[in-house]
Parts: C-alpha cells; structure tokens; sequence
C-alpha cells in the first residue's frame, strides 16, 4: 500500500501489485486531479510520469508503505507560499501509518 497526499488535502491509499509501474500508481491517485508530479519528502525525489511511468515502483525505490506527496504538474519549480504549521501537518499526515 502507498499512502499519496494530494493537492486538495485528501489522501489516497491505492494498494497496488508487487510488479506495479509508477504510470498505475498515477493512475490510481490522478484520475480527478489532472497532471501530478509525485515526490518522496525524506529524501525528497521527484517522479514525473512522462519520465519514470514505465519504470517499476521497485527499481524506483518505492517500497510497500511509501509516503508520497502530490503536486499539480503546472506548480513544477513554482514556490507556492503555504503557512510554516500548514506544511507540517501535511507532512505530518503524509508520514502517519494508515488507521491512524
């Protein structure tokens, strides 16, 4: 399972099989958000869909249990101004196991 924070605040947990792509990992959280851009926050890796969908979740280094965030593809190398605590509860709830 992968825990996916999207734009709108709300949380995906698409459970996926072992051989998965991240283009059905796209797939699973997208599909009312339009183009996303996800990315790990410790350490912070960006996957873009148009470069890494073919690639398996394995080879990328994503794991069981993975904590991603979502962004709007169009907000790739924009500084969105977000309050400090704001940001720390997303990555808060990002990093919290599931049934929490």
């Amino acid at each position: 399972r992968f825990r996916v924070r999207l734009p709108d605040g709300s949380t995906r947990q698409p459970t996926l099989a072992a051989d998965a792509t991240l283009g059905d990992l796209y797939a699973a959280v997208a599909a009312d958000h339009g183009e996303l851009v996800l990315m790990t926050l410790e350490p912070r890796r960006v996957f873009e869909a148009e470069r890494f969908a073919s690639s398996t979740l394995a080879s990328l280094g994503l794991g069981d249990g993975v904590a991603l965030v979502a962004m709007p593809a169009e907000a790739r190398g924009r500084v969105v101004r977000a309050a400090a605590p704001a940001i720390g509860d997303a990555i808060d709830d990002a990093r919290r196991p599931s049934g929490l």
